[in-house]
């Protein structure tokens, strides 16, 4: 069987970067008419895996990057975009992110 699945969340679920509305990526679904279905952007998407911290939103991340998906620099401006009410989060994020650019040779 080929296809995917998705799934809403509640905008309140997720910490996301400040802009991120604006940045929202649309995709014309006849299956969902008439309904207009929006995606998060991928780096915005992956900064929120970040934020929540668990270990498969980490691989998850870490092997879109390593494919080439996300950019690690866009992935820090995103990172900086979340709100400082969650600045223990975006500082895990940070670490995680160094961490990558190191092992991958990309400059932070």
């Amino acid at each position: 069987m080929n296809g995917f699945y998705a799934e809403g969340i509640h905008v309140e679920t997720a910490i996301l970067p400040e802009g991120w509305r604006d940045r929202l990526v649309g995709w014309d679904l006849l299956s969902s008419a008439p309904g207009e279905p929006h995606f998060l952007e991928p780096h915005d998407l992956a900064v929120s895996k970040l934020a929540a911290g668990r270990e498969k939103d980490k691989t998850f991340v870490n092997a879109l990057i390593v494919n080439g998906m996300l950019d690690v620099k866009t992935l820090h401006e995103r990172n900086e975009l979340i709100s400082n009410e969650h600045q223990f989060l975006k500082d895990r994020s940070r670490s995680h992110l160094n961490n990558i650019g190191r092992a991958s040779g990309s400059q932070t």
